[in-house]
């Protein structure tokens, strides 16, 4: 959001520089917080920790499954960053203005959707990450039909009100299904998988957005998201009526 907010009241270059600055600000603050030992037996932790984790999954067919949405949900999602500038500049006519305030639009529906999270869990959570991966899904589909600025802002706030619940929401339901013993090696996989399908999405959505175009690149992002609304379903409604401490499952 304050980046976008940046990009449309000064230039990129500005926004660069407090990226750049605050890169440095965690590195320091990681410089000064890590201890100096152990070092070694931490990582030989973790690496053994991602092991178990695979043999978690295939004890816990709903966390293999969820781990799947959660990688193509943010794999999907990074054809839009490529997309997006070409689109504002293309169907939209704006400049980087224009851009810059496309993403502070999503940055302010990504804070409101994060400050609901709380108020969704009194609701089915199953329920909620089924709907969450639709909705969002159809965010940039809907995006590739307007051709107004000031609408368009309006549907990306509504899909980063959409998109923010969704990490929270699967994490609270992956805990739901795994042993407590088992949740760390589960979710250092879930990180690692995350992770790895940024940098993934950008190699696979340039190509992609080269031969379909800024709007088609935005409306195969949406229709290969919604692909994953059968995997979703599978995982989270085929868990039975109890958990896995044998307790009715409210969830």
């Amino acid at each position: 959001m304050l980046g976008g907010l940046i990009v449309a009241a000064t230039s990129a270059g500005v926004a660069l520089f407090v990226d750049a600055c605050g890169a440095l600000i965690l590195l320091a603050a990681v410089l000064a917080s890590i201890p100096r030992t152990g070092a070694g037996r931490d990582a030989l932790r973790r690496a053994r920790a991602g092991a178990s984790g695979w043999r978690v999954l295939r004890r816990r067919p709903v966390a293999a499954r969820l781990l799947v949405v959660v990688f193509f949900f943010n794999f999907f999602y990074m054809p839009i960053e490529v997309a997006l500038p070409l689109y504002v500049r293309e169907s939209l006519g704006a400049d980087a203005s224009g851009l810059g305030l496309m993403w502070g639009a999503l940055g302010v529906g990504a804070f409101a959707g994060a400050a609901l999270v709380n108020q969704l869990r009194h609701l089915p959570q199953r329920h909620v990450l089924i709907a969450i991966v639709g909705l969002w899904a159809m965010c940039p589909v809907v995006l590739a039909f307007v051709g107004d600025l000031t609408f368009a802002m309006i549907v990306f706030a509504l899909g980063g009100l959409v998109w923010a619940p969704f990490t929270p929401v699967a994490y609270s339901f992956l805990q739901s299904g795994v042993e407590p013993e088992e949740q760390q090696q589960v979710v250092t996989l879930w990180t690692t998988g995350s992770t790895l399908a940024a940098p993934l999405g950008l190699t696979t959505g340039g190509p992609l957005v080269e031969l379909a175009g800024s709007t088609g690149g935005l409306v195969l992002s949406g229709g290969l998201t919604l692909l994953l609304l059968p995997i979703a379903a599978l995982a989270v409604l085929r868990r039975g009526r109890t958990n896995h401490a044998g307790t009715p499952d409210r969830r």
